[in-house]
């Protein structure tokens, strides 16, 4: 692992640990939870999901009501998948450094994998996105979270002379704007993201968006590419 690496890794233990140890939740996590299940119900197929950036494993309940009959969940951090196991005894945990290490998981091995919340907080996501297509079945789908430089918000932001919302920053320890997220390592826009995934070997077949709201979504259009948070539906 890079300098680079080792420092977003060591920000986002710390991040992480605070958000464990204050119960901390995203005002986003209940519209990313039922946009998840939407896709999920309508995948053909859901015997095994990998939730690659689990946390608390809060989720899994929502995966399994929609059908899902086996989870296993990945995080860098002992603390989180402590408290997932108790979330679920049945769900299988592993400990995976996802900038450096190759997946504790075979090839081809689900049917769904869902990165929430995760890619944006890697300094490299390219070891990443390589293992999760090669985890991932011939037939599965690979589902990608995470925020969008270019929301309608942060493109007023800009105007203003601010900081967007999410954006790293300058400095990886210190900010002077509370837009920014000294967790975060990049975020970026939906057509750059997209030509990751194409360049990791996925195929994108949607992109979709979450809003703050109605009124954001009906304001934007509907428009994902000015959404606040991206959604990428990619299969092999």
């Amino acid at each position: 692992m890079n300098r680079n690496s080792a420092l977003a890794r060591k920000v986002n233990e710390s991040k992480g640990s605070e958000i464990l140890a204050e119960g901390l939740d995203s005002p986003f996590t209940s519209l990313k939870i039922r946009k998840l299940m939407k896709i999920i119900s309508e995948s053909p197929s859901k015997d095994r999901l990998a939730d690659v950036g689990c946390f608390d494993g809060k989720f899994f309940k929502f995966y399994k009501s929609c059908g899902v009959k086996s989870i296993d969940g990945f995080d860098i951090l002992p603390d989180a998948l402590d408290l997932a196991r108790k979330q679920d005894s049945d769900v299988r945990t592993f400990l995976w450094n996802f900038e450096g290490e190759r997946a504790p998981a075979g090839d081809s091995e689900y049917d769904i994998i869902v990165c929430s919340d995760v890619i944006e907080h890697l300094f490299d996501p390219d070891n990443l996105l390589s293992e999760c297509f090669r985890i991932l079945k011939p037939s599965g789908i690979f589902i990608l979270l995470t925020p969008n430089l270019a929301s309608a918000w942060n493109r007023y932001l800009s105007f203003r002379g601010r900081m967007p919302l999410g954006h790293p920053g300058v400095s990886p320890m210190k900010r002077t704007e509370t837009t920014v997220n000294l967790a975060h390592s990049r975020i970026g826009t939906s057509k750059e993201w997209a030509g990751l995934l194409l360049s990791s070997g996925f195929k994108v077949q949607k992109i979709d968006g979450i809003w703050s709201g109605n009124l954001s979504r009906i304001l934007c259009a509907g428009r994902p590419t000015l959404s606040h948070t991206l959604v990428f539906t990619c299969s092999k």
